[in-house]
């Protein structure tokens, strides 16, 4: 049910296309869910992967050998959605029994079981400092909670439908939320009020992630697109168009020169933030490609309707590019 990967540095095997694109092959596959694979999270010092499935439950790998360590099992419904605090302790998981919860990687344990939306919990981030949790709700709602406490300190409401996704600025003065409607807002923390609201999409959009330097945000949505906006101006200021179908998952590499995006169409694809220009493609999964993440190294996580999740060596951006 696990995979072996050597504790050296992962070397991929590369095939350069006539497109100048990079064909990537997988280093590893981890198989253990039962059913499709919503989101994966890395810790952040790369260690532990977790990972959060339609089989309701969350898996924590060791992942530098590939090796399943733990499942964190649910009651009720299936986990749509996983985040790490900053300081790597905990996760927190988006379920669809209307409830957040945060768990003790280590231990295994329940800490704190976050009730308030009225419906699918759908995305889940820490603030920067990590003591705060931010939620997604089908509730059109974006919920604030104390992570010590549990309390909820603040509710954003304005968008008109489910919200799929939330992520906060790295400075944590700012969350960014996604849904239904199409639009991509952009909310002051304390105050609880929209700052800015992003058009553009045509349909639903996902996924929302802030570059590292703060300056740009990137969403992606079932329109085929995955955006580029100048967060302080509202404006677009890039679009990146894959093989078709809907684009699920949006991240950011460490230095921000990358920006990944995840498929309906079977695979991910990695992008050069300067340039616009794709750098790598990896295919392989029999199924719809639901989440893709970054390794602190440059490694690429995926996860997929086909109940695997595969992991992946580092992708190069262009020389001359800088973030």
């Amino acid at each position: 049910m696990s995979a072996t990967l050597p504790r050296l540095a992962l070397i991929a095997s590369l095939a350069l296309s006539a497109s100048h694109t990079l064909a990537a092959e997988p280093q590893a596959t981890l198989q253990g869910h039962r059913d499709g694979v919503f989101w994966a999270a890395v810790k952040p010092d790369g260690t532990l992967l977790v990972t959060a499935g339609r089989d309701r439950t969350a898996r924590v790998w060791d992942l530098r050998e590939g090796r399943e360590l733990r499942a964190l099992p649910t009651e009720n419904g299936q986990l749509l959605r996983v985040a790490f605090s900053p300081d790597g302790k905990r996760v927190a998981l988006a379920n669809e029994d209307k409830t957040a919860a945060i768990w003790d990687v280590d231990s295994g344990e329940r800490v704190r079981l976050l009730k308030g939306h009225t419906n699918w919990v759908c995305g889940v981030a820490f603030s920067p400092d990590g003591k705060q949790l931010a939620t997604a709700g089908a509730d059109a709602t974006v919920r604030l909670w104390d992570v010590e406490s549990g309390r909820e300190v603040r509710s954003f409401a304005g968008h008109k439908g489910e919200v799929w996704g939330v992520a906060f600025s790295p400075d944590g003065k700012t969350l960014a939320s996604c849904g239904k409607d199409r639009i991509v807002r952009l909310w002051d923390v304390a105050g609880g009020r929209v700052l800015r609201e992003m058009k553009g999409h045509e349909n639903d959009v996902y996924t929302v992630a802030f570059h590292p330097a703060g300056r740009l945000l990137a969403s992606c949505s079932s329109d085929g697109t995955a955006r580029l906006w100048d967060a302080s101006s509202g404006e677009q200021a890039k679009a990146f168009r894959g093989n078709g179908g809907a684009v699920y998952a949006v991240a950011f590499n460490k230095d921000g020169r990358l920006l990944a995006t995840s498929e309906a169409a079977r695979s991910a694809r990695v992008w050069d933030v300067q340039s616009g220009r794709e750098q790598a493609v990896l295919p392989g999964h029999k199924g719809e490609v639901w989440c893709v993440t970054f390794t602190p190294d440059g490694g690429l996580v995926t996860t997929s309707q086909d109940r695997g999740v595969r992991v992946w060596a580092a992708v190069q951006a262009e020389a001359a590019t800088r973030p």
